[in-house]
Order: structure tokens, then C-alpha cells, then sequence
């Protein structure tokens, strides 16, 4: 039992919307065998894992799954149950699983939810430990292991304050990403992205920061500016602490110069010693030391965010009550039990360490660890109330005195923060003549102490910092169109990305070619996955974005964003069948369909009315379907226009928008540069779709017209896509077309040009199927009167010559001889050596570049072994 491979979708994918990890798991001999065959199986592993109990699994309700373990079910199964229960017991919130045998082995892919992929991977691999070691009736150590996986989840995912954000831009619809394993978020697209760590927002003043990290220069600003502040001295040694205590003459607070969470923090010091072990602890933390007037009264947190507090809780420190029992070590035990509490960040509340400042705080009450508390004694544990060291709080935003408030709100301005944590002392907060001081302004303030306080209502912190960055009412989202299929979808992304330039944006895409922004390429390549999605929307340039969505990106990586205003599947064909898992058209359309699933409710579905599968794919769609349509006469056109929906159609020689059964022409077919007038079909849709994109987006008629006037589609505009280039009296079309589908739809416009014969240089890449290699070379046959078959370079694990082979086979089935020439560049060489005036030679490229520095040499007259089209050349023919 092996996991072979894994990867993690952070976004939208095949399995689910929410984050997943997907396996590939080997069971080897055990493939086939059930929890029933194995004594005791289930007894056993609902003793070590009770939670499982609880599982509804796909039967919907609580004891499902145990149901399902008594039946006889199969170990892959259980291992997405365990993983997820594990991740469960760390804090996780997922519930989705799904495991499925892989063709008819003995491997089986398992996905479940999950919130980090190491967390993920790690409760998988334990799972799978756990049910081979049962299997073979042997003990594992559960705890040890789900220790080491809490200690990874706290480690990597996400703390409460942190978790808060994402869940507070989710709420307002903010698309939000983590970078890497780290607490810095990005919220929104484009030239609306933000980026935040904890609550340190980029519009947080690297100079407000460093004021308030250097608490005394932070009360030097605060005093000239008449906000109350305790008097202080900075020391930087013992000698000079005392000394700096008997000028002031007071009880004293030692604290690190700069510091937080409470670290080397001692209060109520008189006495040299005391003094002199307090400037120890806080010179452990940095060498200079602050000896602070200790101010009466109760400590608050006040969070000014945007010039306005927000929530204000008042700090308790760690403490126990005796109950005439237990030690003080029992109590701190007892108190850490409650499951809010955790390691660091990674729960509401912090468990309470009893270590060396601990014993220091409670042998100056007059206590030892080891001592019973009386009845009703309160013994306090640290003497600063910080929860990062155990302390809880008391919300009580609803009862701050006005003056108190504004007292926070100046002193957050006067030190220039957009998010602050203002801690405050106060003999009362309710009481508006009574004194207040404010002790510190802290940048990146903790927010869980309001989202979880001890006592009181929870605020909604984050929400405020995310409202500061997002106004209601502002945008987060550049528009965002996604389009998928399996042919025309660069096309199609150029063409939309030609209309929203020419309402003036700035337009992010992707796609097989690249990635870029405007006239700005970032990268060269099939970049039409996820990666570089999120590259195009994290630009800040962008004002508009226009991906391909190619279905390997899909499958491997999910989507590289969250939801598409314009969600496009232009057809789906045969293409690709018998990878990743996907062995049929059904399945196909499934996968694709995320494309139209993951768009905002207020967007546009667009669909292709003359694809077989169009009807199927309007039931998966998440927002109203625009339709478009090369015929105007189709039975699922014409009842999606009855219904009241809208379409963009060619009808009577116009492109037209139908919308409420009335149809408003936007230009003439005949003016569509990149159809030719309408003579290329494939490229007839893939501007009809384009305009329904469009329509989704709202664009104006006139900008939909202006773009596929101005949009030629030649080498320059829509390199690799029907590109027609002269030699002479021969022309040479360039097309990436790559799938037997696509070699029939352009077949017609190609023939309709030519004069003599009409030559096709055709491959296929090499994980396609046999039987995708001899339905090309059928197709081929009927198309062309000349057939050279080539094979990319790349030939994805076949042999050499094997894929031309298949084709060259598929050509002869279709009664036609074929050429095999195994090289691209030498097959489109040999059909321009044997190629007569009149012909038309169209190859179909793996690589362009060297396509077209052939077609070059030709036009130059200095290709090699040239004989009749040389003579051709040499007269001209520009193209």
C-alpha cells in the first residue's frame, strides 16, 4: 500500500471547489479486498478513531460511513475517511472526500479536503501507516502521530487572526490567496490587490511601524502631541534601571525598548533586586530596557482601525483559582484542557505556561507551583494580561466612554497607523472622567482577543480591516473572462482581449502562446494553466483579465482563480481522451465545465448552441447562459431564444445580439476581418463567441465592432492561427490545429481557396490515443489531396516514427497514400519541393518558430533542393 504521487488544488478543481489534496494510491494485492474480510477491522479502528463514527459519508447521515465499514468497503475509502478525521482533530473544517479506482488496476485516486498541502499529505501518509499496520494486525501509536501532525497544522496553516481575514473578505466576496506558507495574504485582482500580514495592511507607513515598535520614541510623539502617557526612562543596565526607578519614584514596569505578545515584560517593581532580575529577562529579549511609571488601573485594547476604534476588550492575565484542592500546577493543568486553548496562535486562546517568569509571578504572592491556592483565591501567573501568554479577555467595545475612544482614535492618528492596537489603562473605561493613559501603540495587532473573547460579543475585527481596504461599494475584482474548449480558445482569448482594449483597458491574459499585460509578454509557452493565471491577476497593472483555460491546467492544477465574471466553453470534442483519468466525451465536458461553474452569480455563462453537449452543460451553469451560434436555426438556439434568454448569432449576413426575442445587429458578417468574411466557420465562432463574452461583460456594441473590424488575424495579430502566408503562386496556411476536430472545420475554407491541390503536413501529439491517430489520418484522407504525415518533436513517451505511423495507417483507411516524413520542418520542405502553382499547403505545427524560418527561406528563394516554387518566389507575392 503506497502513495505513488500527489499534488494539492488551492482553488476551484475537478473535485470540488474548496481546497483538496488529490492521491494516487497503489494498493497492490489488497485492491480488491473489503473491511469485511479483515477480523476485526472495524471493532478496532472505531476504538482508535471514534470521530469516524460521525461520518455521514455518501449516505448523508451520522453513522453512514460505519455502515458502509460493516458492508465492506474498500481501504482507499478509508483512507480519505481517516485523513480527514485526523485534519478534523487538528482544527480543520473539511467534510468532502471522494476515492476512485483508476481504469482496472489496482490504483485508486483519493481526494479530500483539505486547508495546507504538508498538513494534507502527512494525514494521508499516517492513514495509510495506520490501516497497513491493522491490515497486518499490528500496533500503531496514534497519538505520537496526531501530535506530529497538530504540530504541522499550527505550524503552516493559518492562525486565527489570520483566518479571520480570509474568512471576512470571503463574506464581502474579496478573492483572496495566501503567499506560500506564510501569514501574508493578497486580496482582489489587479490593479485592485492588496496585500496584508497579519494586520500589517500595505498601507501601513514603514515609518508609523518603526514608531511604534520603539515604545519610548512612541510616548515621546504621544506627549508632545498632549495624550497621557506614563513617564520613562530607556537603561541598558541594572545599575542604571534602579536608578532610573528611585528618580521616578514609583512602582515601575521593565519592558524591552521594542518587543510584543508580553515578551520580558515584569510590573510592580520597587526593589532593587526585583529591578535587577526584571532588566535580565527584559535584556534576554533586546539589550535596551524601558523602566516605565506602573499607571493604576485596568488594561485595555482598544482597535482603531481606519481612524475609528472598532472593538475594545479589556486584557485579564493568566491566572487560576484555588479551589482548596488542587496545587497551583493542577489548576494551570486543568486550565489548559479547555480546547480553545493551544500552542502559540494556533487556537482562540493560548495555553498557559508555568516556566520561569510564572514561578517569578507567583513566589511574589507568596506561592510555589506546588502550593494549594485557598478556596476562591485568585493567583495571577503573569502580571502583564497578554494573550499570548495565557491571558483572556472581556469584550467591551459597546461600553467605551466617548473621551476614552477618542483618546485611542488620536493617539492611533498621532503615531499614523491605519490598523492599531492601542493598549490603554484606565481606573474605569466606562467612566468618562476618569483618568486614562495609553501605555503603547502597536502595529499588527492580534485581532482574536475580540474575535474570541472570554466574555462578551465577538466583533468582527477583521471585517473592519478588510472594509478599510474595501470600502462597500469598491470594487475588489478586475472583470475576469475564462474561456475553455477544445478548439479556438487562444483565438478567442485574443479576440476579447482586443475588446476590451478598445474600451481603453489595461488587459492581462493567457494563453498556448503566453502570458502577458498589453504589448508586455511575461512569458513565452503553453501557459494556459493556472500558475500563470494567477500571475496575470496578481499584476497590478491589470484592469481587465481574458485567461485560456486549457483542460491539463484543470486537471493537474484546478483553476488559478477563484470565480470569472465570463465563464466560455466554445466545444468539446474527443481531444485528450485517456489522461488524467478521463476516458469518455461525458467526462470531458465535466471536467470543463468548472469553467462555467466557478463564475459570480451576477456574470455570463457563454456556450456553443451547435455543440452536441451544450444541453447537458447548461444544467452545471452558475449564472445566466448567453448562447451563441454560426446558425440561426438550431433547435437549442431556438428554444434558449424562446425561453428569454440571450444569444449572439450570424443571421442574414449580420453578428448579432438577441436578447428578449429582438435581435440587434452589432456588424456585418462580411466586415469580420479574421473570418474572411464568414468563408472561415472555426473562426466565425470563435468571433461569435467573443462577442458573447463580450455581451456578458457588458461591453459596448461598439467597442464588440470596432475590435473584429480591426482584428485581421494574420501572423502579427493571431500568430499560428490560420495564418496565410504566399510563395509565389503558392500559399501556405499555418494552424495549430491538432485533433481531428479541428482538421475538419477549417478543410472547407482551406479547399474553397485553392486553385490546384490542396496539401495537408499533419501529426498528432503522442499521448493521444491510437484511435485518435487514425480518425486524423481518416479526416486527413477526405481533406487533402496530398498528405505528408510528421510527428512533433516532443513525443511524449512513444517510440520514434510510432505516432506518423498511426496516422500515416488512419490515411490509408481513408483511401488515400501517405508521405511519411517524420520531421515538421522536412515534411513542410518536401510538400513546397513537390508543390505546383495553384496549391495550397497547409501544415499543422507542433513549433511555429521554425515553420515560419522555413517559409521564409522559400520566400527568399534560398530554401535548399527549391525547384518549381523557387522560380515562383522570386516573382513575389507578399502575404
Amino acid at each position: 500500500m503506497q502513495i505513488l504521487a500527489w499534488r494539492y488544488f488551492e482553488g476551484p478543481n475537478p473535485h470540488c471547489h474548496r481546497p483538496m489534496l488529490e492521491l494516487e494510491l497503489e494498493l497492490g494485492r489488497l485492491a480488491e479486498r473489503t473491511t469485511r474480510e479483515f477480523s476485526g477491522f472495524t471493532d478496532t479502528l472505531l476504538r482508535d478513531v471514534p470521530g469516524l463514527g460521525d461520518h455521514h459519508c455518501s449516505l448523508g447521515y451520522p453513522g453512514g460511513f460505519v455502515l458502509r465499514l460493516r458492508e465492506g468497503t474498500l481501504l482507499g475509502h478509508v483512507l480519505e475517511h481517516l485523513a480527514l478525521e485526523f485534519l478534523h482533530g487538528c482544527g480543520a473544517e473539511g467534510v468532502y472526500g471522494k476515492t476512485r479506482q483508476i481504469g482496472r488496476s489496482s490504483r485508486y485516486r483519493v481526494a479530500f479536503e483539505s486547508p495546507e498541502a504538508e498538513v494534507g499529505h502527512l494525514a494521508a501518509e499516517i492513514a495509510r501507516q495506520y490501516i497497513a499496520a491493522l491490515v497486518a494486525g499490528q500496533a500503531i501509536a496514534l497519538e505520537a502521530e496526531h501530535r506530529r501532525l497538530r504540530e504541522l497544522y499550527a505550524r503552516r496553516c493559518l492562525g486565527p487572526s489570520t483566518a479571520a481575514l480570509v474568512q471576512a473578505a470571503l463574506r464581502r466576496d474579496v478573492p483572496v490567496r495566501r503567499i506560500g506558507a506564510t501569514s501574508i495574504l493578497e486580496f482582489g485582482h489587479g490593479q485592485y490587490m492588496r496585500r496584508v500580514q497579519a494586520t500589517l495592511t500595505d498601507r501601513s507607513s514603514a515609518v508609523a511601524v518603526d514608531l511604534a515598535g520603539d515604545k519610548q520614541l512612541c510616548k515621546d510623539i504621544l506627549a508632545a502631541q498632549g495624550i497621557p502617557v506614563p513617564r520613562g526612562h530607556v537603561v541598558e543596565s541594572a545599575r542604571e534601571a534602579i536608578a532610573a526607578q528611585a528618580a521616578l519614584g514609583c512602582q515601575v514596569a521593565v519592558k524591552p525598548l521594542a518587543g510584543s505578545q508580553g515578551r520580558g515584560v515584569t510590573l510592580g517593581l520597587t526593589e532593587p533586586e526585583e529591578i535587577e532580575a526584571a532588566v535580565a529577562v527584559a535584556q534576554a529579549v533586546m539589550p535596551e530596557v524601558l523602566v516605565e511609571e506602573q499607571v493604576q488601573g485596568r488594561q485595555y485594547r482598544l482597535l482603531v482601525v481606519d481612524g475609528q476604534v472598532v472593538a475594545a476588550a479589556q486584557r485579564l492575565q493568566a491566572q487560576v483559582t484555588g479551589d482548596g484542592r488542587s496545587s497551583v500546577q493542577e489548576l494551570v493543568a486543568q486550565l489548559n484542557l479547555d480546547p480553545r486553548r493551544g500552542s502559540g496562535h494556533e487556537k482562540p486562546l493560548t495555553k498557559v505556561p508555568l516556566d520561569a517568569i510564572a514561578l517569578r509571578c507567583l513566589a511574589r504572592q507568596g506561592f510555589s507551583a506546588e502550593d494549594v491556592p485557598p478556596l476562591g483565591r485568585t493567583v495571577l501567573l503573569r502580571e502583564a494580561a497578554n494573550l499570548s501568554t495565557g491571558g483572556s479577555a472581556v469584550d467591551v467595545t459597546d461600553e467605551v466612554a466617548e473621551p476614552h475612544r477618542l483618546l485611542a482614535e488620536r493617539a492611533a492618528r498621532a503615531i499614523g497607523l491605519d490598523v492599531a492596537g492601542v493598549d490603554m489603562v484606565a481606573a474605569d473605561i466606562t467612566d468618562p472622567a476618569g483618568p486614562a493613559w495609553v501605555l503603547e501603540v502597536n502595529a499588527a495587532p492580534g485581532i482574536r482577543m475580540h474575535h474570541h473573547p472570554t466574555l462578551g460579543e465577538p466583533r468582527d475585527a477583521a471585517g473592519a480591516v478588510i472594509e478599510s481596504l474595501y470600502p462597500p461599494g469598491s470594487p475588489s475584482r478586475v472583470p475576469l473572462v475564462a474561456v475553455t474548449g477544445s478548439n479556438g480558445k487562444t483565438t478567442t482569448v485574443r479576440l476579447v482581449r482586443q475588446m476590451l482594449e478598445q474600451t481603453g483597458l489595461m488587459v492581462g491574459y493567457t494563453c498556448t502562446d503566453g502570458h502577458g499585460v498589453a504589448d508586455d509578454s511575461l512569458g513565452r509557452g503553453d501557459d494556459a494553466g493556472p500558475r500563470s493565471a494567477r500571475a496575470v491577476l496578481r499584476d497590478p497593472r491589470v484592469q481587465a483579465a481574458v485567461l485560456e483555460v486549457a483542460r491539463g491546467g484543470i486537471a493537474r492544477g484546478g483553476l488559478g482563480y477563484d470565480r470569472a465574471d465570463v465563464g466560455c466553453i466554445l466545444n468539446v470534442t474527443g481531444d485528450h481522451l485517456g489522461q488524467d483519468g478521463v476516458e469518455t466525451i461525458e467526462q470531458l465536458q465535466l471536467l470543463k465545465a468548472l469553467v462555467i461553474e466557478a463564475v459570480r452569480p451576477q456574470g455570463r455563462v457563454v456556450l456553443n448552441a451547435d455543440d452536441p453537449g451544450t444541453p447537458r452543460l447548461q444544467q452545471r451553469a452558475a449564472a445566466p447562459v448567453i448562447l451563441f451560434a454560426a446558425r440561426a436555426d438550431g433547435v437549442v438556439l431556438r428554444r434558449h431564444v424562446a425561453a428569454g434568454g440571450e444569444a449572439v448569432v450570424a443571421a442574414e449576413g449580420q453578428l448579432a445580439v438577441v436578447r428578449g426575442g429582438r435581435a440587434e445587429a452589432i456588424l456585418p458578417i462580411a466586415e469580420i476581418a479574421v473570418a474572411g468574411g464568414g468563408a472561415w466557420r472555426p473562426m466565425l465562432e470563435n468571433a461569435l463567441a467573443a462577442a458573447a463574452c463580450a455581451v456578458g461583460l457588458g461591453l459596448p456594441p461598439a467597442a464588440i465592432a470596432a475590435a473584429l473590424r480591426a482584428f485581421r488575424g494574420d501572423s502579427g495579430q493571431n500568430p499560428g492561427r490560420l495564418n496565410i502566408h504566399e510563395i509565389g503562386d503558392v500559399r501556405v496556411v499555418v494552424d495549430y490545429g491538432h485533433n481531428a476536430a479541428a482538421l475538419s472545420a477549417v478543410a472547407p475554407g482551406l479547399r474553397a481557396m485553392t486553385r490546384g491541390r490542396l496539401v495537408g503536413v499533419v501529426g498528432l501529439p503522442g499521448d493521444r490515443r491510437d484511435e485518435d491517430a487514425l480518425a486524423l489520418g481518416r479526416t486527413a484522407a477526405d481533406a487533402f489531396d496530398v498528405v505528408y504525415c510528421k510527428e512533433d518533436l516532443d513525443r511524449r513517451g512513444r517510440a520514434v516514427g510510432e505516432m506518423a505511423q498511426r496516422v500515416a495507417q488512419g490515411v490509408r483507411l481513408g483511401g488515400r497514400r501517405p508521405h511519411l516524413v517524420l520531421s515538421e520542418r522536412d515534411a513542410l520542405r518536401t510538400a513546397l519541393r513537390e508543390a505546383e502553382p495553384g496549391d495550397v499547403v497547409a501544415v499543422f505545427f507542433e513549433k511555429i518558430g521554425p515553420i515560419l524560418e522555413e517559409i521564409e527561406l522559400w520566400r527568399a528563394g534560398n530554401a535548399p533542393g527549391a525547384k518549381n516554387v523557387a522560380s515562383l518566389a522570386r516573382r513575389g507575392g507578399a502575404g
